[in-house]
């Protein structure tokens, strides 16, 4: 019999399958007045950015119509996080160039790391959240050989190049959502970049960060919060 976790990854990823419908693209242009910052979403490996079609909806119920969401495909990782480079650069100039929130599902997280981290796009981010990112790779890398997917396997010169540097160290308010039933990250404490605040997630497969409310309202929740001040010197 199979676990209750994998059941529900496999029933939710068809559901979530049916996103792909919507284009994939969208113009970065300001939807409303809103007294939060603009968000920036980016997807997982397979996904589309339909699949944030649900945060997008509740995001705009919720007082910030000012969403928009990254497509990639099947390409390099250079390429892909250059393009969402000049993304995230569009959309901090249509904030009056101050910094927008990124919100990164599974490896969307690694996609961003990478152009806030070796493409210099730190200071255009205010927030970053990621939800069921590999941060240190995953297990469930190990069932199939594709480019990307091979960077996801623990231990990869693209993930230790990228886990030299702490949140702090790169100046990103960096918060990971990390959930013990999700079945595609392995260990699940693989999600948790350290150094980075962390959200843990009880009973959450990984397709439904994208698709369950409480996820949604708690992701809402934390971009809302108040900055962190920053940490005193020490006394001499």
């Amino acid at each position: 019999m199979l676990d209750p976790d994998v059941l529900r990854y496999l029933g939710l990823t068809a559901v979530q399958g049916l996103t792909h419908v919507l284009p994939k693209s969208e113009s970065v242009a300001v939807r409303g007045e809103s007294d939060q910052p603009p968000v920036l979403f980016i997807h997982g490996l397979g996904g589309h950015r339909g699949n944030f079609a649900p945060f997008q909806a509740a995001f705009r119920l919720m007082g910030n119509p000012n969403t928009w969401a990254f497509h990639y495909g099947r390409r390099p990782l250079e390429a892909i996080a250059g393009d969402f480079a000049e993304m995230l650069a569009a959309a901090h100039r249509v904030n009056g160039n101050r910094p927008v929130d990124v919100v990164a599902f599974s490896m969307g997280g690694l996609i961003a790391r990478y152009a806030a981290q070796r493409l210099g796009q730190t200071h255009r981010i205010r927030r970053f959240i990621t939800m069921g990112t590999p941060h240190y790779g995953t297990y469930a890398a190990r069932f199939a050989r594709t480019e990307l997917i091979t960077l996801l396997r623990p231990g990869s010169d693209f993930l230790n190049d990228l886990n030299s540097q702490s949140p702090a160290g790169v100046g990103l308010d960096a918060t990971c959502f990390v959930s013990d039933s999700d079945v595609m990250i392995l260990p699940h404490e693989s999600a948790h970049w350290l150094g980075a605040r962390r959200c843990d997630l009880h009973g959450v497969s990984h397709p439904e960060y994208l698709l369950k409310p409480s996820v949604i309202r708690e992701v809402y929740r934390v971009l809302g919060e108040p900055a962190p001040s920053p940490a005193s010197p020490p006394a001499r």
